[in-house]
Protein backbone atom coordinates (compact mmCIF):
# COMPACT_ATOMS: atom_id res chain seq x y z
CA UNK A 1 0.00 0.00 0.00
CA UNK A 2 2.87 2.36 0.88
CA UNK A 3 4.61 1.91 -2.47
CA UNK A 4 1.59 2.93 -4.65
CA UNK A 5 1.00 5.99 -2.43
CA UNK A 6 4.67 6.96 -2.71
CA UNK A 7 4.52 6.56 -6.48
CA UNK A 8 1.34 8.65 -6.67
CA UNK A 9 2.92 11.38 -4.53
CA UNK A 10 5.99 11.46 -6.77
CA UNK A 11 3.79 11.63 -9.89
CA UNK A 12 1.91 14.61 -8.43
CA UNK A 13 5.18 16.33 -7.53
CA UNK A 14 6.57 15.88 -11.05
CA UNK A 15 3.36 17.24 -12.57
CA UNK A 16 3.45 20.31 -10.31
CA UNK A 17 7.08 21.02 -11.14
CA UNK A 18 6.48 20.43 -14.86
CA UNK A 19 4.66 23.78 -15.05
CA UNK A 20 7.92 25.62 -14.56
CA UNK A 21 10.86 23.26 -15.18
CA UNK A 22 11.02 23.96 -18.91
CA UNK A 23 11.26 27.72 -18.19
CA UNK A 24 14.31 27.47 -15.90
CA UNK A 25 17.82 28.55 -16.79
CA UNK A 26 20.46 25.81 -17.17
CA UNK A 27 22.04 26.66 -13.80
CA UNK A 28 18.72 27.22 -12.02
CA UNK A 29 17.29 24.70 -9.54
CA UNK A 30 13.99 24.59 -7.62
CA UNK A 31 14.70 24.97 -3.90
CA UNK A 32 11.15 24.91 -2.54
CA UNK A 33 7.55 25.31 -3.70
CA UNK A 34 4.12 25.82 -2.23
CA UNK A 35 0.46 26.11 -3.13
CA UNK A 36 -0.87 29.66 -3.01
CA UNK A 37 -4.03 31.65 -3.57
CA UNK A 38 -4.21 35.22 -4.83
CA UNK A 39 -4.90 37.63 -1.96
CA UNK A 40 -7.20 39.82 -4.09
CA UNK A 41 -9.05 37.48 -6.41
CA UNK A 42 -10.49 33.97 -6.40
CA UNK A 43 -7.67 32.10 -8.07
CA UNK A 44 -5.06 29.58 -6.99
CA UNK A 45 -1.60 28.68 -8.15
CA UNK A 46 1.93 27.77 -7.15
CA UNK A 47 4.93 29.64 -5.82
CA UNK A 48 8.27 28.19 -6.85
CA UNK A 49 11.49 29.30 -5.19
CA UNK A 50 14.61 28.67 -7.24
CA UNK A 51 18.24 29.47 -6.67
CA UNK A 52 17.81 32.66 -8.74
CA UNK A 53 14.24 33.90 -8.27
CA UNK A 54 10.70 33.44 -7.05
CA UNK A 55 8.18 32.34 -9.68
CA UNK A 56 4.39 32.67 -9.42
CA UNK A 57 2.07 30.63 -11.63
CA UNK A 58 -1.59 31.68 -11.39
CA UNK A 59 -4.21 29.41 -12.93
CA UNK A 60 -5.98 32.32 -14.63
CA UNK A 61 -2.80 33.68 -16.24
CA UNK A 62 -0.86 32.18 -19.14
CA UNK A 63 2.43 33.87 -18.28
CA UNK A 64 4.60 33.20 -15.25
CA UNK A 65 5.54 36.05 -12.91
CA UNK A 66 9.04 36.10 -11.53
CA UNK A 67 11.10 38.19 -9.13
CA UNK A 68 14.89 37.91 -9.14
CA UNK A 69 16.35 37.68 -5.64
CA UNK A 70 18.91 40.32 -6.56
CA UNK A 71 16.04 42.77 -7.24
CA UNK A 72 14.28 42.28 -3.89
CA UNK A 73 14.53 45.36 -1.70
CA UNK A 74 12.23 44.22 1.12
CA UNK A 75 10.09 41.25 2.13
CA UNK A 76 7.63 40.31 4.81
CA UNK A 77 4.91 37.94 5.98
CA UNK A 78 1.46 38.85 7.23
CA UNK A 79 1.04 35.97 9.67
CA UNK A 80 -2.34 37.16 10.97
CA UNK A 81 -4.35 36.52 7.81
CA UNK A 82 -7.04 33.94 8.72
CA UNK A 83 -6.62 31.75 5.60
CA UNK A 84 -2.85 31.48 5.70
CA UNK A 85 0.24 33.72 5.81
CA UNK A 86 0.63 36.25 2.99
CA UNK A 87 4.12 36.61 1.53
CA UNK A 88 5.05 39.99 0.09
CA UNK A 89 8.16 40.73 -2.00
CA UNK A 90 9.05 44.29 -2.88
CA UNK A 91 11.25 45.45 -5.76
CA UNK A 92 11.85 48.76 -7.49
CA UNK A 93 8.85 47.95 -9.73
CA UNK A 94 6.35 47.30 -6.92
CA UNK A 95 5.11 44.40 -4.82
CA UNK A 96 4.18 40.77 -5.52
CA UNK A 97 1.96 38.98 -3.01
CA UNK A 98 0.79 35.40 -2.54
CA UNK A 99 -1.15 33.72 0.26
CA UNK A 100 0.18 30.30 1.20
CA UNK A 101 -2.50 27.62 1.46
CA UNK A 102 -2.82 25.92 4.84
CA UNK A 103 -5.94 23.77 4.43
CA UNK A 104 -4.21 20.61 5.69
CA UNK A 105 -1.33 19.73 7.99
CA UNK A 106 0.82 18.90 4.95
CA UNK A 107 0.06 22.27 3.34
CA UNK A 108 0.78 24.13 6.59
CA UNK A 109 4.09 22.30 6.94
CA UNK A 110 4.94 23.09 3.33
CA UNK A 111 4.09 26.77 3.88
CA UNK A 112 6.55 26.92 6.74
CA UNK A 113 9.23 25.35 4.54
CA UNK A 114 8.62 27.96 1.83
CA UNK A 115 9.01 30.83 4.31
CA UNK A 116 12.25 29.40 5.70
CA UNK A 117 13.63 28.87 2.20
CA UNK A 118 12.65 32.40 1.17
CA UNK A 119 14.49 33.84 4.18
CA UNK A 120 17.66 32.06 3.04
CA UNK A 121 17.36 33.18 -0.59
CA UNK A 122 16.61 36.91 -0.32
CA UNK A 123 19.51 39.35 0.21
CA UNK A 124 20.66 39.37 3.82
CA UNK A 125 20.80 43.14 4.28
CA UNK A 126 17.25 44.08 3.18
CA UNK A 127 14.57 45.41 5.51
CA UNK A 128 11.05 44.33 6.28
CA UNK A 129 8.13 45.86 4.37
CA UNK A 130 5.86 46.42 7.40
CA UNK A 131 2.84 48.14 5.79
CA UNK A 132 1.33 46.64 2.61
CA UNK A 133 -2.05 46.41 0.87
CA UNK A 134 -2.52 43.14 2.77
CA UNK A 135 -1.76 44.36 6.25
CA UNK A 136 1.43 44.51 8.27
CA UNK A 137 4.12 42.20 6.84
CA UNK A 138 7.45 41.66 8.59
CA UNK A 139 10.23 39.08 8.08
CA UNK A 140 9.33 35.84 9.90
CA UNK A 141 12.04 33.33 8.91
CA UNK A 142 11.13 30.85 11.67
CA UNK A 143 7.34 31.22 11.52
CA UNK A 144 5.44 28.13 12.63
CA UNK A 145 2.43 27.83 10.31
CA UNK A 146 -0.76 26.28 11.69
CA UNK A 147 -3.42 24.42 9.72
CA UNK A 148 -6.33 26.61 8.64
CA UNK A 149 -9.35 26.21 10.89
CA UNK A 150 -12.73 25.98 9.17
CA UNK A 151 -15.77 27.54 10.80
CA UNK A 152 -19.30 26.07 10.47
CA UNK A 153 -20.09 28.16 7.37
CA UNK A 154 -16.84 27.20 5.61
CA UNK A 155 -17.35 23.54 6.48
CA UNK A 156 -20.92 23.61 5.15
CA UNK A 157 -19.65 25.22 1.92
CA UNK A 158 -16.99 22.52 1.56
CA UNK A 159 -19.54 19.73 2.00
CA UNK A 160 -22.00 21.33 -0.45
CA UNK A 161 -19.32 21.81 -3.12
CA UNK A 162 -18.15 18.23 -2.64
CA UNK A 163 -21.65 16.83 -3.10
CA UNK A 164 -22.28 18.97 -6.18
CA UNK A 165 -18.93 18.04 -7.70
CA UNK A 166 -19.52 14.32 -7.16
CA UNK A 167 -22.92 14.57 -8.85
CA UNK A 168 -21.33 16.28 -11.86
CA UNK A 169 -18.51 13.69 -11.92
CA UNK A 170 -21.00 10.79 -11.90
CA UNK A 171 -22.81 12.43 -14.80
CA UNK A 172 -19.51 12.72 -16.68
CA UNK A 173 -18.79 9.02 -16.19
CA UNK A 174 -22.28 8.03 -17.36
CA UNK A 175 -21.97 9.87 -20.70
CA UNK A 176 -18.49 8.61 -21.61
CA UNK A 177 -19.93 6.34 -24.38
CA UNK A 178 -21.54 9.33 -26.11
CA UNK A 179 -19.63 11.03 -28.97
CA UNK A 180 -18.06 14.44 -28.42
CA UNK A 181 -15.99 15.97 -25.63
CA UNK A 182 -18.88 16.38 -23.18
CA UNK A 183 -17.51 13.92 -20.65
CA UNK A 184 -14.20 15.81 -20.56
CA UNK A 185 -16.02 19.12 -20.07
CA UNK A 186 -18.10 17.79 -17.20
CA UNK A 187 -15.02 16.29 -15.54
CA UNK A 188 -13.26 19.63 -15.80
CA UNK A 189 -16.29 21.29 -14.18
CA UNK A 190 -16.42 18.72 -11.38
CA UNK A 191 -12.75 18.98 -10.50
CA UNK A 192 -12.84 22.77 -10.83
CA UNK A 193 -15.37 22.70 -8.00
CA UNK A 194 -13.33 20.25 -5.94
CA UNK A 195 -10.12 22.22 -6.58
CA UNK A 196 -11.60 25.13 -4.62
CA UNK A 197 -11.41 22.98 -1.48
CA UNK A 198 -8.92 20.14 -2.07
CA UNK A 199 -5.32 20.46 -3.24
CA UNK A 200 -5.29 16.95 -4.79
CA UNK A 201 -8.19 18.01 -7.02
CA UNK A 202 -6.09 20.92 -8.34
CA UNK A 203 -3.57 18.40 -9.65
CA UNK A 204 -6.25 16.18 -11.20
CA UNK A 205 -7.78 19.26 -12.85
CA UNK A 206 -4.45 20.16 -14.44
CA UNK A 207 -4.04 16.57 -15.68
CA UNK A 208 -7.56 16.52 -17.20
CA UNK A 209 -7.04 19.88 -18.91
CA UNK A 210 -3.81 18.61 -20.46
CA UNK A 211 -5.60 15.49 -21.76
CA UNK A 212 -8.47 17.62 -23.06
CA UNK A 213 -6.12 19.92 -24.97
CA UNK A 214 -4.33 16.91 -26.48
CA UNK A 215 -7.67 15.39 -27.50
CA UNK A 216 -8.75 18.64 -29.17
CA UNK A 217 -5.45 18.85 -31.03
CA UNK A 218 -5.85 15.26 -32.20
CA UNK A 219 -9.37 15.97 -33.50
CA UNK A 220 -8.20 19.09 -35.36
CA UNK A 221 -5.30 17.16 -36.85
CA UNK A 222 -7.58 14.37 -38.10
CA UNK A 223 -9.87 16.88 -39.79
CA UNK A 224 -7.10 18.71 -41.62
Amino acid sequence: MIQPLTKLSETRRKQILSHVVSKLEPDEAIVSWGRVRHPDRNTQGFLYLTSLRGILRWRDEDDLRSVMWSDVTAWGVNKDSPRGPILVLETGQGQESAQLQTGSKALASGAGSVIRALARLVPRDIEGIKDTDHGRAVPEPELVVAKEKLGPQAMARKIALSILAMAVLIGALLIIPLPGPWSFLLMIGAFALLAREYDWAEDVLDWIKEKYEKAKAKVRSSRS
